[in-house]
């Protein structure tokens, strides 16, 4: 920051209205924004969008079916690979391999390295995972800088990952069985007039039909 001052009075000024740690990426340890974190509510949204038309029990069973669907999908992903890190992990770690042989490496001890591309030397520490790219410690998975070096070692990759892109780390997260609901919730069924009348009332009408519906025997449901 001194050195900003130096050079740009105002420029340093402008940056310190803010304390540090109110600052963007550049300021994080590692990538907060752009690694774990995604808007899964709006996901779903856009899953269950057509679904939130229907009675409450067809949407629960549709939710059932669909999660059954995914967690299966993944589950033998998961249970199949003979990697040590997730199948999207070891996709990206491959993508990078070409390029990283086009680097020029010269290693300076068991850990460090200095990495050429295009004419631009990086400086790389795989005992505390950092490149002066600063990708290594964004993603927490090797850049291209780091595999040239890994690679120059014969050691493997995934050693060098975060413990969050492990296997055996993901696959407990799964559920074993996602299984379809059973009883008088299931049985539960729509009058098809109040069906026809759902299918065209307006957007705004659907979510009070579908708490306004009472339960009575099995098959039948009246508002």
């Amino acid at each position: 920051m001194s050195n900003i001052a130096k050079v740009d009075k105002k420029t340093y000024d402008c940056l310190m209205e803010e304390p540090p740690e109110r600052w963007a990426r550049s300021c994080s340890p590692r990538r907060r924004y752009d690694m774990l974190t995604t808007n899964i509510v709006e996901s779903m949204n856009s899953v269950l969008l057509e679904a939130r038309e229907l009675p409450l029990s067809r949407m629960i069973d549709f939710i059932q079916v669909k999660l059954q669907r995914w967690f299966y999908k993944r589950r033998n992903e998961a249970e199949g690979t003979f990697y040590d890190v997730s199948c999207w992990v070891e996709k990206e770690l491959k993508k990078k391999i070409d390029l990283a042989f086009t680097l020029n490496v010269f290693p300076v001890d068991s850990w460090h390295s200095r990495v050429e591309e295009e004419g631009i030397t990086f400086l790389m520490d795989l005992n505390k995972r950092t490149c002066d790219c600063f990708l290594f410690q964004f993603d927490e998975l090797p850049c291209i800088h780091a595999i040239s070096a890994i690679e120059k070692r014969n050691i493997k990759k995934s050693n060098f990952c975060s413990h969050w892109y492990l296997k055996e780390l993901s696959r407990p997260g799964l559920p074993s069985v996602a299984f379809a609901i059973t009883g008088p919730l299931a049985n539960l069924g729509i009058c098809e007039e109040n069906l026809a009348f759902a299918s065209q009332a307006r957007p705004g009408l659907v979510s009070h039909l579908r708490s306004s519906l009472r339960i009575c025997e099995p098959g039948f449901a009246f508002v």
